[in-house]
C-alpha cells in the first residue's frame, strides 16, 4: 500500500509541475516574444552619413567625386554655400540645422538659406539655393544623383537642367533610400561643431577631414586677385586660415582620434589623394564601408591625369579633371619666397604638424625636382 501512496503522490506531483511548465510556456514566453519584436521595431535604424570637412581650394572638388560618381549614394555638394567663411559663428545655428537637416532627408531649408544669404551678401547665381531649394544642381559634378539615380533632373551637354523648386518630397524619398548620404561641407569653420552629429545613436556619421599645404591654398586664393600687394595680401589669408587649421588639428588628436570617436574620423592630404588617387580613395571607401569598382578606378585615372587632347589640362583652376602630380607643386612657381616666408612666419605650427617642409632659401623652393615639400605618408590613409 506504502508503494501504490508514493507511486500515486509521484504521479501527481508530476502531473502539476508539467501542468505548471506549459502554462508558463504558453503565457510567459510568447510575451517575452512579443517585447523581443517590438524592441527590434522600435529600434532606429542608423543612417550611413559622411561629411568632407575641408577650407577651400584644399582639393575637395576632385575628393567629393569619389562619393558623387557612385550610384545609390545622395551627394550634396555644398549645402552650406549661403554662408559666409569669413565669419564662422554668424548664424551658426542655422548652420548646424542645415546639416542635420539634409542628413535627416528634410530640405525645409529656404529660411536658413534667406538669412544666410542676407548675412553672406554672396550671390546666389551659380548655385541656384533658393530657386532649385537645394544648393549646386546645375553642373555635371553637382549632385549627379538628381539626374542620374533619382530622375528629378535631365543632363545633357554637361549640364544637369533641374524643375524650380525640384520635387522636394520626390528628393526626401530618394535621399532615404540612398546607401549613403555624402555632403562636402566649406563654411563650417570648427570640427567640434560635428560632434553633436557624431555622438547621434540615429546617425552613423563619419568625416573625411580634408588638409593642403596652406602654400598651396593660399596660392589659389590669392593668384587671381588684382591687388598689387600680394604679400599683404598672402598675410591676410594665412592668418585667416592657419589658426582655424591648427585648432582643428589639434581638436581631432585630442578628441576624435581617441576613445569612442575615434572610428568616425579620418584625416586626408590633397597632396597623397593626388599622388596616390586610387590608394587613398580605397582607404577611404574602406573606412566608411563601401566597395571600390572597376568604373570608379578608372575614372580616377581619368580625372587624375593630364591629357591635352581633351583640353584636361592643369590651366583649368578648378576643374576635377586635371594633372595632379603637376598640380601640388604649382605653387612653388607662383609665389615669390618673401610671399612663401610669410606664410611659414604664420603657417608654421600648420606646416609641422601636418609634414610639410619648410624651405630656407629661394632656390630650395624652386628646385623642385630635387627638394620636394613633402613625402607621400602611407600612415595618413
Amino acid at each position: 500500500m506504502k508503494n501504490i501512496r508514493r507511486f500515486v503522490k509521484f504521479t501527481l506531483l508530476l502531473l502539476t509541475v508539467t501542468f505548471l511548465s506549459t502554462v508558463w510556456y504558453h503565457y510567459t514566453m510568447p510575451s517575452t516574444k512579443i517585447e523581443s519584436k517590438q524592441a527590434i521595431i522600435q529600434t532606429p535604424q542608423r543612417t550611413d552619413v559622411v561629411i568632407l570637412f575641408t577650407q577651400k581650394r584644399s582639393g575637395s572638388s576632385v575628393l567629393g567625386e569619389i562619393f558623387n560618381q557612385r550610384t545609390d549614394v545622395a551627394y550634396f555638394y555644398e549645402p552650406l554655400l549661403p554662408f559666409s567663411e569669413r565669419n564662422c559663428e554668424e548664424l551658426l545655428q542655422d548652420r548646424l540645422q542645415v546639416l542635420q537637416k539634409v542628413v535627416n532627408c528634410r530640405f525645409d531649408l529656404e529660411e536658413h538659406y534667406i538669412r544666410g544669404f542676407n548675412a553672406s551678401k554672396c550671390s546666389d547665381k551659380y548655385a541656384q539655393c533658393l530657386k532649385k531649394k537645394v544648393c549646386f544642381t546645375g553642373g555635371d559634378k553637382y549632385s549627379r544623383f538628381l539626374s542620374r539615380d533619382a530622375g528629378l533632373c535631365n543632363l545633357g551637354n554637361n549640364k544637369q537642367q533641374c524643375p524650380e523648386p525640384i520635387n522636394l518630397p520626390a528628393l526626401a524619398k530618394y535621399c532615404k533610400q540612398s546607401m549613403l548620404r555624402a555632403m562636402k561641407v566649406i563654411y563650417l569653420c570648427k570640427l567640434e561643431w560635428l560632434v553633436p552629429l557624431l555622438s547621434s545613436h540615429t546617425v552613423n556619421l563619419k568625416i573625411v577631414h580634408l588638409v593642403r599645404d596652406p602654400r598651396a591654398t593660399i596660392n589659389s586664393r590669392t593668384r587671381s586677385n588684382p591687388s598689387k600687394n600680394r604679400v599683404s595680401l598672402v598675410r591676410h589669408v594665412a592668418n585667416g586660415i592657419c589658426p582655424r587649421m591648427i585648432e582643428n588639428i589639434i581638436f581631432a588628436e585630442n578628441v576624435l582620434k581617441t576613445g569612442e570617436l575615434k572610428d568616425k574620423y579620418m584625416r586626408i592630404r590633397h597632396e597623397d589623394f593626388a599622388i596616390n588617387p586610387i590608394e587613398v580613395t580605397q582607404a577611404v571607401y574602406d573606412f566608411i564601408g563601401i566597395n571600390m569598382n572597376p568604373r570608379i578606378e578608372a575614372w580616377l585615372k581619368d580625372a587624375t591625369s593630364a591629357d591635352n587632347n581633351r583640353n584636361l589640362s592643369i590651366t583649368s583652376k578648378q576643374s576635377t579633371k586635371r594633372n595632379s602630380v603637376a598640380v601640388v607643386s604649382e605653387w612653388r612657381k607662383s609665389l615669390t619666397y618673401e610671399g612663401v616666408q610669410e606664410i611659414q612666419n604664420i603657417c608654421s605650427e600648420a606646416l609641422d604638424m601636418l609634414g610639410y617642409r619648410q624651405f630656407d632659401s629661394e632656390k630650395e623652393m624652386k628646385d623642385i625636382k630635387s627638394n620636394p615639400h613633402f613625402t607621400y605618408d602611407t600612415d595618413n590613409v
